[in-house]
C-alpha cells in the first residue's frame, strides 16, 4: 500500500459558498500533513477583450481584487499555522486550474461541484472538465450535502 504524502494542495476558489466549503477540507488537510495550501483563482477574460489581451488594465485589477479576497478569506478561515500562498491566473478556469497544478507541483486539487455559476451537476462545469483533464487526484467537494467529498484518483 502506498503512503500518502501531501506537501502542496491547490484549492480552486471563485469566492462562492462552495468554494468556501472546499477551503475547509483543505484546511483540515493542510494541517494534517502540515501541507502548503495555493489558494488559486482564475479570473476569466473580460467578454469584450477575446484575445486575452490586458484591457485598459483589467488583468491588473482583477488580480489586486483576487489578493484582497484570498487573503480575506484565508484569515477568515485558516488558522495562522496553516502555510498558504495565493496564485491568480487569467483564462480559461479548468484549464487553468490544470496547469496551476502542474505548474506549482501540487499533490492534491480541491475544489467545489459547482461555484457561481449555481450549477447543480458536475456534468459540463469546470469541476468535471478538471476532473478529466488532471494529472493530480482531484477532491471535489459537495456544498450543502451531508456526503463526504469524491476523491478522483488520476
Amino acid at each position: 500500500m502506498q503512503k500518502v504524502t501531501l506537501r502542496r494542495i491547490l484549492v480552486a476558489l471563485d469566492f462562492s459558498d462552495p468554494a468556501r466549503s472546499a477551503l475547509a477540507y483543505a484546511a483540515g488537510l493542510g494541517r494534517t500533513f502540515d501541507a502548503e495550501l495555493v489558494l488559486l483563482y482564475v479570473a476569466e477574460p473580460p467578454p469584450f477583450a477575446p484575445d486575452l489581451s490586458d484591457s485598459h488594465g483589467y488583468e491588473e485589477k482583477m488580480a489586486a481584487y483576487a489578493r484582497e479576497q484570498l487573503q480575506a478569506l484565508t484569515q477568515e478561515h485558516l488558522d495562522q499555522g496553516i502555510k498558504t500562498r495565493y496564485v491568480v491566473r487569467f483564462g480559461r478556469p479548468a484549464e487553468e486550474i490544470v496547469a496551476a497544478a502542474r505548474d506549482e507541483q501540487v499533490d492534491l486539487i480541491i475544489m467545489a461541484t459547482h461555484g457561481r455559476s449555481g450549477l447543480k451537476h458536475l456534468v459540463g462545469s469546470v469541476t468535471e472538465k478538471v476532473v478529466r483533464l488532471a494529472t493530480r487526484p482531484v477532491l471535489v467537494t459537495h456544498f450543502g450535502r451531508d456526503e463526504e467529498p469524491v476523491l478522483v484518483q488520476n
